[in-house]
């Protein structure tokens, strides 16, 4: 069997399905280039809105145990609001969705994501999601 790699088919999109919520393998599978990630034990929609969003050419990468405890320890640098914006961040919501449920305007969220990424010392979402 031949091994395909992403970067010479980036048009290809990859929803992995895990039973694994162990940080290191995400970390792999997000090295190989795969555009979500959710637990086999999620419900059928929660596969249908990663396949949504990962076909318009946005991430999904389920609320995984380990990513939860990497933001336990930096829980301290971050305000309420803050948190609750990176686990609808981590949940797969944009901006866009985010002011929406929070009845905040787009812009009030870009710039709580800008100060999240600046006290958390990274510079990209899935960054939430691997080893810092």
């Amino acid at each position: 069997m031949k091994m395909l790699k992403k970067e010479h088919y980036p048009a290809i999109k990859v929803v992995i399905l895990t039973m694994y919520p162990e940080k290191t393998y995400i970390d792999q599978l997000l090295k190989a280039g795969a555009d979500g990630c959710l637990l086999k034990s999620r419900g059928s929609s929660d596969l249908l809105e990663a396949i949504a969003r990962v076909m318009y050419g946005k991430s999904y990468f389920d609320w995984i145990t380990d990513f939860k405890t990497d933001l336990v320890k930096n829980e301290s640098k971050l305000s309420e609001r803050e948190i609750e914006i990176v686990k609808l961040i981590v949940g797969g919501k944009t901006s866009n969705d985010i002011a929406n449920l929070l009845f905040i305007s787009e812009a009030t969220v870009k710039t709580h994501r800008k100060n999240i990424f600046k006290k958390l010392k990274i510079h990209h979402a899935t960054e939430f999601c691997t080893e810092q």
